[in-house]
């Protein structure tokens, strides 16, 4: 009898173990400051430009990042003819996996091109811009992601991309934005199959303040909602419970394939395409909030439901 009430006594233990392991809030580990860092290194190459030496030291800066968080990473390379430079571009999606074996799939996304003109800039239309809070922002925060799920591996397969050309579109040519996403969902979703997209893209500004967009809950409400939820028990102000603009991103490509795809955005930065979206206009804190709400999603509603 003592023999049989011990048995029992140790598979409850190990049943409490793995409860409390499973609900363990891994979000605690983003690290802010790293991130931050993250994004100003990117910025202090300088505009990456597809083409450019600083689009070249940044793709190698990513590449051996990724791999130090344990992921497998493939480069996505094509060639497409960009109207803004007037020339054929090659353009590389860097793609980072870990888990491919779990046959639950969520991908993370972000842009880490950086816009060769500032035609919001009155002064300087025809310089590139810094980019910090567009393109870095997302690199900075999927970096940091990354290392926690690295270290604290989720049960469920992830994919991490980081996607070129997103930003060689111009007013009148929208289809010349997202070329990244567009070859990726045209020519991988065999290879790099998932159930569920979130893209992150101009996440890093100060004034944080992130509304539900359109394309998002058309392809998922349900999910928009969920994410929303957690996202105000991280910050209750980031996150309102507004709707805002239709936003052709980097998820629209998947969405038109019937993926899932949720794009996290703050439009309303006044930098937006000018030389004054450097790093002194982003906040760790905005990174942190982002952060956290990424993998407070992906380990405590995606991978248990």
């Amino acid at each position: 009898m003592k023999t049989k009430i011990k048995i029992l006594l140790f598979f409850l233990l190990c049943f409490l173990f793995n409860l409390i392991a499973n609900s363990e809030d891994f979000s605690g580990k983003f690290n802010k400051v790293k991130a931050y860092e993250h994004l100003v290194n990117q910025c202090n190459y300088g505009p990456r430009v597809p083409g450019s030496e600083a689009h070249q030291k940044c793709l190698g800066y990513i590449k051996e990042n990724l791999e130090k968080c344990n992921f497998k990473v493939e480069l996505q390379q094509f060639k497409k003819y960009s109207s803004l430079l007037g020339q054929e571009l090659e353009l590389i999606n860097i793609i980072g996996s870990i888990n491919s074996d779990k046959k639950k799939r969520i991908c993370l996304s972000a842009h880490w091109d950086s816009r060769p003109i500032a035609e919001e800039d009155t002064k300087n239309k025809n310089s590139p811009i810094l980019g910090a809070n567009d393109g870095a922002s997302g690199v900075a925060i999927l970096l940091e992601v990354a290392k926690v799920l690295g270290e604290n591996k989720p049960d469920c397969s992830v994919l991490i991309i980081f996607f070129d050309g997103e930003d060689l579109g111009f007013k009148g040519n929208i289809y010349e934005y997202c070329l990244g996403s567009q070859y990726f969902a045209e020519n991988a979703l065999d290879k790099f199959p998932f159930d569920l997209g979130i893209n992150i893209d101009l996440v890093g500004d100060k004034d944080l303040e992130i509304k539900k967009e359109m394309y998002s809950i058309n392809s998922s409400k349900e999910t928009v909602d969920k994410i929303w939820k957690i996202g105000k028990s991280v910050s209750e102000k980031a996150f309102p419970d507004t709707v805002g603009r239709m936003i052709y991103d980097d998820n629209v490509p998947f969405i038109k394939k019937e993926k899932k795809y949720i794009n996290m955005i703050d439009f309303n930065y006044k930098y937006w395409h000018t030389l004054d979206d450097t790093p002194d206009k982003c906040s760790p804190e905005s990174l942190n909030i982002v952060g956290k709400t990424l993998l407070k999603f992906v380990y405590n509603e995606f991978c248990k439901n």
